[in-house]
């Protein structure tokens, strides 16, 4: 669960799901965000609460970064 309000371009994580996600909205009167899929079938999820929502640090997105750069080789 995050601490403070995710912003748009964020990475994040929904609980349950092994999937990165990037922000795409912020809903700050409904406390939810849209999130969209960083790889393989990009899916966008609406209105996700942020009790589910676990933002990743800086360490954990650079990972993802460079990950993403060998897999598309």
């Amino acid at each position: 669960m995050t601490t403070k309000p995710p912003k748009v371009g964020d990475s994040v994580t929904i609980r349950g799901s092994p999937v990165v996600c990037v922000v795409t909205r912020v809903d700050t009167e409904r406390n939810t965000v849209d999130v969209k899929a960083t790889r393989d079938v990009v899916v966008l999820q609406k209105d996700v609460p942020w009790s589910t929502v676990f933002l990743l640090d800086e360490c954990q997105n650079g990972l993802r970064i460079v990950t993403k750069g060998t897999d598309e080789r």
